[in-house]
Formats: structure tokens, sequence, C-alpha cells
């Protein structure tokens, strides 16, 4: 007989400890959102809510998602040729400058 192939157990265990983690507050961030959207609650308990859904939506989740999927410079950046004409053009006026001085 085959061996049972457990695809989410091969998928967990491939997960490192942190990302196992963020995992985890994303669930528990969609799981507050959902139970605040659809459980009736009083006014003032409302109020608190938005509350603490925007604080785990601004901070929990945008981090997690912004650290683990986020766009992350690995050296493929191009210099700003802004700055580096600006810094050259101000080094070849001090050389020039000295020059000037001294001849």
């Amino acid at each position: 007989m085959p061996e049972k192939n457990d695809s989410l157990s091969y998928c967990t265990d491939k997960l490192s400890a942190g990302m196992k983690v963020a995992l985890l507050l994303m669930l528990l961030v969609f799981l507050y959102a959902f139970l605040i959207t659809f459980m009736p609650m009083t006014k003032e308990g409302a109020e608190h809510s938005k509350t603490i859904i925007g604080f785990l939506l601004g901070t929990i989740l945008a981090t997690t998602v912004g650290y683990y999927w986020g766009n992350s410079s690995k050296g493929g950046q191009t210099p700003n040729t802004t700055t580096t004409s600006i810094v050259q053009s101000s080094q070849t006026t001090e050389d020039t400058s000295k020059k000037e001085v001294v001849g």
C-alpha cells in the first residue's frame, strides 16, 4: 500500500520558526477582523474594535507582510545619479579651486 503523502506537514516542516509565527499572527488578525465584522457588539465596543483593528492592520500585518513578502533590495538598486553627479561635480570644483590657489 502506498505511503500517505501529508502535504500540510511537508509544507510546515520546511518553514522556519519565524515564518510559522508570522503566519500564526496573520491568521489571528484575519480571525479577529472576521469576528468583529460579523459579531454583534455595542457602540462603545465597536469604537474600541476600530482602534484595535487599525493597530493590527497597520503594524503587525503590514510589518509581517513587508518583512517576508515585501520588496527587499538585494544589491539590485542603481545608484542615485543625481546625488552621484552632484558629489562628483563638487569634488572636481574643489580640486580645481585648490589648483588655482596653489598655481
